[in-house]
């Protein structure tokens, strides 16, 4: 059998079309359907050449602890006070060094530094918090909005 022929050549299953009841892009169903024009690759042509290998898309982050670390990332160097407020001492020390723990370039890939997280107590408040920053490293891509 050549390459291209048998079972399924030619299709692009799920590519450029709304079936399976969501919308292609990772949407679900609204009831109407988009029409779309089917893209087959066995229609790919060249369309122009690329100086460079396009940048990886910045990632929207999900979560408020992912908001919070990008945020960090845009501000390389700040000390910033995280919003938990906690009883004791250990707690605080433990979600400081989980929250230092993460791969900034997990979340931006420019990012080659680290975060750091200190536990502190904060008289005023009578709590124990957090504090955190985003120590850029040497081959920092810096983030872009």
């Amino acid at each position: 059998m050549a390459v291209g022929e048998g079972e399924g050549a030619g299709t692009t299953e799920g590519v450029g079309s709304a079936g399976g009841g969501g919308t292609g892009d990772g949407a679900p169903a609204t009831g109407k359907a988009k029409h779309r024009p089917p893209y087959r690759l066995s229609e790919a042509r060249l369309d122009g050449k690329l100086g460079s290998w396009p940048k990886e898309p910045p990632k929207a982050p999900k979560t408020p602890l992912e908001r919070a670390r990008l945020g960090l990332v845009a501000r390389p160097g700040e000390v910033h006070r995280l919003a938990w407020r906690l009883s004791d001492v250990g707690r605080a020390g433990a979600l400081a060094s989980s929250f230092a723990r993460a791969k900034p370039g997990a979340l931006y890939p420019g990012a080659t530094g680290t975060f750091e997280a200190r536990a502190y107590f904060d008289p005023a408040e009578r709590k124990w918090r957090v504090a955190a920053r985003y120590v850029p490293g040497e081959a920092d891509v810096p983030l872009q909005a």
